[in-house]
């Protein structure tokens, strides 16, 4: 592992999207004489029901704001989040961007306010994401972000004046060619790491091919999906959360289920496109028909997600605070809602308003109810339960029990929906929980992780008597024959169409080190929808294309870690050949470090480990990493310990620590060492016997 070397200093058509007020607000980052232009109002009304009259009062928001934030009233600072959502987030990005540049800690706390008023209202951790974003920019990205930024308003300006005009084949076709540069602009936006204002572009290109926007002829229900596809990814990665989140994926939903149906209009362009983006020949699609069930078999089971185990402090989870609030499952923005009712009782209510009451316990218990409404509406289910008062976290004992103020509810899939292919059951899990079996991934940030570093998840798959999943993916082997599985109706219904023609070659797992449990592969470019699960030292047959290390799990006892993608490379499989990736050991890290004066800096959330293909690891249960740090000067041989990076080890330590101790406690804390040896040196990380990963040296070359 390269040793880094010291530099100066993460069907109908739904109720209308509410697509951004991008002009009506700054991030700050807009120099001073170009901001009063800005802040003018009235862009964001012709497409954001109500912006009008909140343009009129946007600048009361902050007054409100920092009225409730003086007296510590954290329900005022939630309700100005939820009434003034646009505006809540470019005020957190003007802070993200003001504290990374140049530190304020009176500024630093007010931003912690507005980013637990932002997941109070949303559930969400996107205030952490959106300062994690600016914590990792580089001077050139933030200037290029800026550029970006200047693209962005002026392209949007352009299509809502276009927007505006009187509709016909020339202004539709002006208004169809902005909202494709916007794909562009989406790009730029996301391939800087800014999900938030990649989701706005690429909404409004959707926008731009809906027949809200143009006429009937002219919309394409195609590449609107296409679009809203991109945008819902973005959000989901920042975790944002807000009404446009929950619209696009509702739209995204609907787009889908129209098309599959065939009931969506489409323009002459959008007709050329009709078919699979895979270049595989496919036979005629019969539907399937899929009866919901219930399995909660962890023993018996094994899914493929870091949390199917007893360690329920590592399962998916929702906050709570006091009596009263509320909020969905997880992966989704709308169905059944999750209100605490009493010290540890909740009230579940479906989208019909059907409500049952639970008392949840420290035992998981099986909760029972409905996703959608009317003929669309069915059975759901998934466990739940609460912390104990000497629960384990992290390798020590802490009161994990809800308070009057706070109540976190542990949850784990439990919701499949079974079909058949031939005498083959097959049964698709809602492991993701968006309510939705089948639906895709979802990653997502989850404390723990690096900002910026995502958690896959996505949904499982057990064909026939089968007791290992399989990740669900588009197309699939089902004995020896392949077939191609569309999910429709939310999972209700499934098309299942033979796969005629498809070249294949196999891939080879060569792993060494930690107990690997599973690693998932993913395709590239047309192929996201692929997935198959891997096995050390056997070959399995996938179809031709470009894949990545997706994630995986790797365990030890008592001890696991979440593998992700890291820096590992996309790799081609070609027909009738095999392909061999290397995981695993020997392990090294990845770190961050800086001069400070007489000493060097490293930045303890920065350090994790990493594998020989490049696959990092996160999320290190019972087996963290405290390594010692050593320094050399640069073409030295030997090395000097300078010290150790510590770790947080007791309840207090949470309380006590300046910021998310929840968080910070799954790595190392920042640490400053003594540096004698001048400017010109070398930092290596290393630990003798992690009870997970043996030797982990940052210096393998």
């Amino acid at each position: 592992m390269k040793t880094p070397i010291l530099t100066p200093l993460f069907v109908a058509v739904p109720a209308l999207l509410v697509l951004p007020a991008v002009l009506a607000r700054t991030t700050g980052e807009v120099q001073p004489e170009r901001r009063a232009a800005l802040d003018e109002p009235g862009v964001a009304a012709v497409l954001e029901p109500g912006a009008g009259r909140r343009a009129a009062v946007v600048r009361d928001y902050k007054d409100d704001f920092m009225r409730a934030y003086k007296i510590g009233d954290r329900k005022g600072m939630a309700r100005v989040a939820k009434d003034h959502t646009s505006e809540v987030a470019y005020w957190m990005f003007e802070l993200a961007s003001a504290i990374t540049h140049t530190p304020d800690d009176e500024q630093a706390k007010l931003y912690d306010s507005i980013s637990r008023a932002w997941g109070d209202s949303f559930n969400t951790g996107f205030g952490d994401n959106v300062l994690g974003y600016f914590e990792k920019l580089t001077d050139d990205e933030r200037r290029s972000r800026v550029e970006v930024l200047d693209t962005y308003r002026r392209v949007t300006a352009d299509y809502l004046r276009k927007r505006g005009e009187a509709t016909d084949s020339e202004r539709d076709a002006a208004l169809q060619e902005i909202g494709a540069s916007l794909d562009a602009v989406g790009q730029s936006f996301y391939d800087l790491g800014d999900m938030y204002h990649a989701s706005r572009a690429w909404v409004f290109a959707g926008d731009a091919f809906s027949p809200r926007a143009v006429r009937e002829e002219a919309a394409s229900p195609t590449r609107e999906l296409e679009y809203l596809k991109k945008a819902l990814d973005a959000c989901n990665k920042f975790d944002i959360g807000d009404a446009q989140h929950r619209d696009t994926r509702t739209r995204v939903s609907t787009l889908e289920i129209a098309i599959e149906k065939g009931g969506a209009s489409e323009g002459p362009e959008a007709k050329k496109e009709e078919g699979s983006r895979l270049p595989f020949t496919f036979g005629a699609a019969l539907e399937a028909r899929a009866e919901a069930e219930t399995f909660d078999d962890v023993k018996k089971r094994a899914r493929l997600q870091f949390g199917w185990d007893a360690d329920y402090p590592t399962w998916e989870s929702i906050r709570l605070t006091s009596i009263g609030s509320s909020a969905t499952l997880p992966g989704a923005s709308g169905g059944p809602r999750i209100e605490r009712q009493g010290d540890l009782s909740i009230v579940v209510t479906d989208e019909e308003g059907g409500a049952r009451f639970y008392e949840l316990t420290t035992e998981p218990q099986v909760i029972t109810t409905k996703v959608g409404s009317g003929s669309s509406a069915y059975d759901y289910t998934f466990v739940a339960r609460v912390g104990e008062v000497e629960g384990q976290f992290l390798g020590f004992r802490c009161n994990l029990k809800p308070t009057p103020d706070s109540m976190t509810v542990y949850l784990r899939p439990t919701a499949g929906s079974t079909f058949s292919i031939g005498k083959d059951a097959i049964t698709v899990t809602d492991d993701n929980l968006d309510g939705v079996f089948g639906a895709g991934v979802a990653d997502r940030g989850v404390n723990g992780l690096p900002r910026g570093v995502f958690r896959p998840s996505f949904d499982g798959v057990f064909v026939g008597k089968s007791k290992v999943a399989e990740p669900f993916s588009e197309i699939m082997r089902v004995g020896k024959d392949w077939y191609r599985i569309e999910t429709l109706a939310g999972g209700r219904k499934f098309n299942v169409s033979p796969v005629v023609d498809m070249p294949v070659g196999e891939l080879r797992l060569d792993y060494k080190g930690a107990d690997l449990e599973w690693v998932v592969v993913r395709g590239d470019g047309v192929g996201s929808g692929l997935f198959f699960s891997l096995e050390a030292g056997k070959s399995v047959e996938v179809p031709v294309g470009s894949y990545h290390v997706y994630t995986g799990v790797v365990r030890e006892k008592d001890a696991k870690a979440l593998m992700v993608t890291g820096d590992s490379p996309s790799f081609e499989v070609t027909a009738g050949e095999q392909t061999r990736i290397q995981l695993g050991g020997p392990f090294g890290y990845d770190f961050s470090s800086a001069f400070v004066p007489d000493g060097v800096r490293i930045r303890g959330e920065s350090v994790h480990v990493v594998g020989v293909g490049g696959e990092h690891y996160h999320l290190l249960w019972n087996c963290r990493t405290a390594p010692e740090v050593h320094l050399r000067k640069t073409g030295s041989s030997s090395w000097t310990q300078v010290g150790q990076l510590e770790l947080i080890d007791s309840v207090s330590g949470i309380s006590n620590f300046d910021g998310d101790g929840w968080a910070a406690a799954w790595t190392p804390l920042d640490k400053i060492l003594e540096n004698k040896l001048g400017d010109d040196v070398e930092v290596r990380l290393h630990e003798r016997k992690n009870p997970l990963f043996g030797r982990i040296d940052s210096d393998l070359e």
